[in-house]
């Protein structure tokens, strides 16, 4: 990954992934579980489709969302 350019990017999105799934295992009521949950799926689908120029990634990260 060293000569990727967008690797700011890349780490954000892994920090927002972490951030939610922290949220979804220490929830204490089930609305910031539903949130964790949805905000750690969005996370997962910026991961995978981090390389969209790729064609197989791009579809990989579309069959997330289905």
């Amino acid at each position: 990954m060293g000569h990727d350019p967008c690797l700011c990017r890349y780490f954000c999105y892994l920090n927002l992934f972490t951030f939610a799934m922290l949220i979804l295992v220490m929830g204490a009521n089930i609305l910031l579980m539903f949130v964790g949950g949805k905000v750690w799926a969005s996370g997962s689908y910026l991961l995978i489709g981090f390389w969209y120029e790729d064609e197989a990634k791009a579809i990989a990260g579309q069959r997330l969302l289905s």
